[in-house]
């Protein structure tokens, strides 16, 4: 139980700390620490959605999977900065939110769809493991990659778009 809480605790740090970095970096890099927190959203997203579904697999939540969530927020920075940072270029280029977003999404989406593709066949491959822990965690890290891309192609571009009304 006390490893089960530690993991929950470090999960909620991850996403603090994550949050707080993201705004620094936003605001130093681009002038707006508020895109640090849109640059979020989909993370948060992504993780709500890997734990989802996690009973009707079978996978319990404890001290591993718990860890593995957590994993899934450095995972999804991965996707919605490359997402976000390429928004940006495109939206400070042309102004017109819809312009920029299609823009990011048809170059920078497909790159990321070979990552995604990538990378979660080859964490995917560890659910074939005759360990059922290494098995857990190959079949969760590979359904994190999924959502985190699919949050970043298809949560994080409403999130710019509401980001444009009041902060861009």
């Amino acid at each position: 139980d006390i490893i089960f809480e530690s993991a929950i605790i470090a999960l909620a740090i991850a996403l603090v700390f994550t949050a707080l970095f993201l705004v620094v970096v936003y605001h130093f890099l681009e002038g707006s620490a508020s895109l640090g927190i849109a640059n979020l959203v989909p993370i948060v997203v992504a993780v709500v959605f890997l734990a989802g579904p996690m009973p009707a697999l079978g996978i319990p939540l404890n001290a591993l999977t718990a860890t593995i969530l957590s994993i899934a927020v450095g995972i999804g920075i991965a996707y919605s900065v490359h997402i976000t940072h390429r928004f940006i270029d495109e939206y400070r280029k042309q102004p017109d939110v819809s312009a920029a977003i299609s823009t990011t999404l048809r170059g920078t989406g497909g790159a990321l769809t070979g990552s995604m593709l990538t990378t979660a066949g080859g964490t995917g491959a560890l659910a074939l493991a005759i360990t059922p822990v290494l098995g857990q965690f190959g079949l969760l890290m590979a359904i994190s990659v999924v959502y985190s891309y699919i949050t970043s192609m298809v949560v994080l571009p409403p999130t710019l778009v509401v980001w444009s009304w009041y902060f861009g």
